[in-house]
């Protein structure tokens, strides 16, 4: 199997509901950008092809691991949360395949491609394993926020770590009179000479044992 090339709905999108010519050519700075495809043939070839070796893996070895990773759950032993391993496995290959951050640009560590690419990937991992798509998007996640809003400094610290797997974020948005309303949100960080000084309380950190 092949949770790409498989895939009937995700093949009529990337085939025929795509306009490729409208945005690729303007996403790739009219193919002048060094690394970068030529043409968008190029591109075209380039994002199936990748996004085929994702279907392929996601197929043998992380949609196989799924219903265990479910069983086991998470663990919390002294102080630290144990993820199971079957979990890590997938992440670590994905890692391998260099597939953390597509989305990034290259010179932050990712491939640059377009994001309907990405949710072509988030599709596939989805119908592979849930728990694999969730702690998967917490590398590109965090790492789109500070290269958005970073400095180059922070940019060279944490974005470049995300896109290649080395670290994780989290998401600290619950606080107890705020979910997913972030406009609701009352904590708030000042500066104090050292930095910044934190003050709210904030529950269902979503993958708190990120770095």
């Amino acid at each position: 199997m092949n949770l790409f090339t498989d895939n009937a709905d995700l093949q009529f999108h990337f085939q025929q509901g795509v306009p490729w010519d409208r945005f690729v050519p303007l996403w790739e700075e009219g193919f002048a950008l060094p690394d970068g495809p030529r043409s968008l043939a190029e591109a075209r070839e380039l994002y199936q092809d990748s996004l085929a070796e994702v279907g392929e893996f996601a197929a043998r070895e992380i949609e196989p691991r799924a219903r265990g990773i479910d069983q086991e759950g998470v663990d919390f032993k002294d102080g630290r949360v144990v993820l199971p391993p079957a979990l890590i496995e997938n992440i670590e290959g994905l890692k391998r395949l260099g597939v953390m951050a597509v989305n990034l640009p290259r010179e932050a560590g990712g491939f640059n491609f377009p994001l309907t690419v990405g949710t072509a990937l988030t599709e596939i991992l989805s119908r592979a394993c849930t728990n694999t798509l969730l702690l998967h998007s917490f590398y590109q996640g965090p790492a789109i926020m500070i290269l958005r809003f970073g400095s180059r400094e922070q940019i060279e610290r944490w974005v470049k770590p995300l896109a290649s797997g080395e670290i994780s974020g989290a998401v600290a948005m619950t606080e107890p009179d705020a979910g997913s309303d972030v406009g609701a949100l009352s904590t708030r960080a000042e500066a104090d000479g050292n930095g910044f000084r934190l003050t709210g309380s904030k529950q269902f950190i979503t993958n708190g044992c990120g770095d």
